[in-house]
């Protein structure tokens, strides 16, 4: 506890440089939003330079195996529940849920997954932090760092269709700390953990 804290100005650092960079794409994201919709069947290697910066490479054409959509599946489904056009639910999931994911694609802004290096603290160890695997009405929260990048994650889930979140600085978890829960051939592996900020209150599945 005590090297992270005392880590934890550098940390806050580096998650400055990072949102210096992420927050002018998330705002160019709303504009270019029309054009990357004319994108959407193009494949992630012939995407143009200006586009790649939003272009999430799980979700674009080409990307990566298991990934063959814009979007994923279960946003199909809400696209249907919901009764959005494809547009609407492209729009919706690229420039609103996710703006900004197109960084991936770039190294250097990724935090590298070596779990020999991964240090945690938290409240409850899971080898998957996504509200699905938590139980109704108890807070799970952890910081988690490697080296200078540092993540930290609260959760808390209201009921069967809402829950609270809270995210800041890189998608590391403690189960990447054990080399046996990476997937060796996973996006975030290859191109390291991407950096996500979000305040949910009473986020819809």
């Amino acid at each position: 506890m005590f090297e992270f804290l005392l880590k934890s100005p550098v940390f806050l650092a580096v998650w400055a440089v990072q949102v210096v960079v992420k927050v002018p794409v998330m705002l160019l994201g709303f504009v270019l939003q029309p054009i990357m919709f004319k994108h959407r069947n193009v494949l992630l290697k012939d995407m143009p330079w200006y586009l790649l910066w939003l272009t999430n490479p799980e979700d674009q054409p080409g990307g990566y195996p298991g990934y063959p959509d814009s979007f994923p599946s279960f946003w199909h489904r809400r696209m249907k529940a919901e009764g959005w056009s494809l547009r609407s639910a492209h729009y919706r999931y690229h420039a609103v849920r996710n703006p900004a994911d197109g960084l991936r694609n770039f190294k250097l802004l990724q935090a590298p997954l070596v779990p020999s290096e991964i240090k945690f603290i938290t409240n409850q160890y899971l080898r998957q932090y996504e509200p699905r695997a938590m139980r109704q009405g108890k807070l799970y929260w952890y910081f988690c760092w490697s080296g200078f990048n540092l993540g930290m994650k609260l959760n808390y889930v209201w009921n069967d269709e809402r829950y609270f979140e809270f995210k800041f600085g890189f998608r590391i978890h403690p189960a990447d700390a054990e080399i046996a829960n990476v997937d060796l051939k996973g996006t975030r592996y290859l191109l390291g953990a991407s950096m996500a900020t979000k305040f949910l209150p009473y986020r819809k599945w």
